[in-house]
């Protein structure tokens, strides 16, 4: 829409730029002969053209008006304006075009971005009643506009996760080492795809969060609660050009 608004902005804009040109055109040749000395004019009996030649102080202009034999004027200076125009309003409207770029996708098994990467996978176990106090928490945070989607949604749960240790009831932590990027792509998709299946115990909802991460998350060699918010914190450090994938997904009782 944004993008629409600009793109009839400049039509209105270069159309009155046109306009005002071709006004200032037509004045011009009408006072060519007053302008200084030495004009002349000369007009000829099939296209009635005007040309008009004005000496001032030692420059020399000369003006062209065209008429054809119907009396409708041809204004021959507007093409280059004209062609400014749509080259900028069709640079407009490719730009205003939806994108459908999926911003938190994985890249594809053989994408170089998968080499050497770093997975840490976080599971924590809650009741439901956390769950949407967790939620609530989210919803209430304030976040900065420009932050990337990929990196609100990361630090907006880890936040509001941390906030809630006290409602932990279990907890699950993995460290994997660098690896190759076929490895890498694999290992990724099976652990974001066992965050969203499996089944759980009454009245629990175990949250899973997995990142793949250019630099080093964390080292941990524990799997407890202290462990869990050491890698936690490290997730929330990420920028955007250091996350390479990302999967946080509930899963709940069936």
């Amino acid at each position: 829409m944004r993008g629409k608004l600009l793109a009839v902005i400049a039509l209105v804009a270069i159309a009155s730029s046109c306009a005002v040109a071709s006004a200032q055109r037509a004045g011009g040749s009408s006072g060519g002969g007053r302008s200084g000395g030495g004009a002349r004019s000369s007009s000829g009996s099939h296209g009635r053209g005007r040309y008009f030649y004005a000496g001032r102080h030692g420059q020399t202009a000369y003006y062209y008006d065209a008429y054809s034999s119907t009396g409708s004027r041809v204004a021959g200076g507007d093409g280059p304006l004209w062609l400014g125009l749509f080259l900028i309003v069709g640079a407009l409207v490719v730009s205003a075009r939806p994108r459908t770029v999926r911003r938190d996708a994985a890249p594809d098994a053989q994408s170089p971005e998968w080499k050497n990467v770093d997975l840490g996978v976080v599971e924590v176990t809650v009741d439901r009643a956390t769950r949407v106090e967790i939620e609530r928490a989210i919803a209430r945070r304030k976040t900065h506009r420009r932050e990337p989607r990929r990196v609100r949604r990361l630090r907006a749960m880890v936040d509001a996760l941390r906030a809630h240790r006290a409602a932990w009831r279990a907890v699950r932590v993995e460290d994997h080492r660098p690896m190759s990027s076929p490895i890498a792509d694999g290992v990724f998709r099976r652990l974001a795809t066992g965050a969203r299946s499996g089944s759980v115990g009454d009245d629990r909802e175990v949250l899973t969060i997995v990142v793949a991460s250019r630099r080093e998350i964390v080292d941990v060699h524990r799997s407890d609660e202290e462990a869990a918010d050491r890698v936690l914190r490290a997730m929330a450090q990420l920028e955007l050009r250091e996350i390479v994938a990302l999967e946080i997904a509930w899963r709940e009782a069936r």
